[in-house]
């Protein structure tokens, strides 16, 4: 899904960027302040391709690392839930 001023009232729109070093030891932290944006880019996931990683009302794309460190995800919320 493209963000678009179509599909989301773009004065609305709240990106977080950040670089979790470990997103998984992070998942309450970051869970409790997600609702307050619509795209979250996360770098240093450290995730590798058997973890799962979910947040309810969002898409996920993401890039592992196949070592411990590195790796990114992007989380849009869903369509129904971003507005417009």
């Amino acid at each position: 899904m493209f963000l678009t001023s179509n599909n989301v009232d773009l004065k609305k729109l709240r990106i977080l960027q950040w670089n979790a070093k470990s997103v998984l030891f992070k998942y309450n932290e970051l869970s409790k302040h997600c609702e307050k944006f619509n795209v979250i880019l996360i770098s240093d996931t450290w995730l590798s391709p058997y973890k799962c990683f979910m947040l309810k009302e969002y898409d996920t794309v993401r890039e592992d690392r196949l070592d411990r460190s590195g790796g990114v995800l992007i989380k849009l919320k869903t369509k129904s839930s971003i507005g417009g």
